[in-house]
């Protein structure tokens, strides 16, 4: 019998959702690593290849965190990377709204009669093929959400 962790790494690994678990454990943290001013005026928006874009809500912060960007990676690299294996080589910084919380909300319907929420009927066969494997109801059923809540999220970028 397979341990859950190696069933949800392979679900994740599967529909390529490393860099938004990273993220979202990012976006988590975020306060705590930069403080709560800064947190304020900024959120980590993406990671891709060990660059960190992080939204900010003006170009005077734009400007203000530029100066400190070396600062801000070894911050993030010291608080984060060690925890969750991965490091940041850059931050480049846009102007955007920033995030207080994630935006991304999905529902889904335990109950193959109702119709999902997700875009198509083919992307809930992925997922219920994903976690077929998976014994426990409540395990699966939360394996069935965070996949279709990370796809969601994926969709939206």
């Amino acid at each position: 019998m397979q341990r859950i962790s190696s069933i949800l790494s392979c679900i994740i690994k599967t529909f390529g959702l490393e860099s938004n678990l990273q993220l979202r454990k990012l976006f988590d943290s975020w306060v705590q690593i930069v403080g709560d001013t800064i947190a304020l005026h900024s959120s980590p928006e993406r990671l891709r290849q060990g660059i960190l874009y992080v939204a900010v809500d003006s170009p005077i912060w734009m400007q203000q965190l530029s100066f400190f960007k070396k600062d801000l990676i070894e911050k993030v690299n010291g608080a984060w990377s060690m925890e969750h294996g991965a490091r940041i080589s850059d931050i480049r910084f846009v102007i955007r709204d920033v995030k207080i919380q994630s935006q991304c909300t999905v529902t889904v319907h335990s109950d193959s009669s109702q119709t999902p929420t997700t875009d198509t009927d083919e992307k809930m066969a992925e997922v219920e093929e994903a976690v077929a494997a998976i014994n426990d109801r409540e395990i699966k059923e939360g394996a069935k959400k965070m996949i279709t809540k990370a796809l969601s999220c994926r969709e939206k970028r």
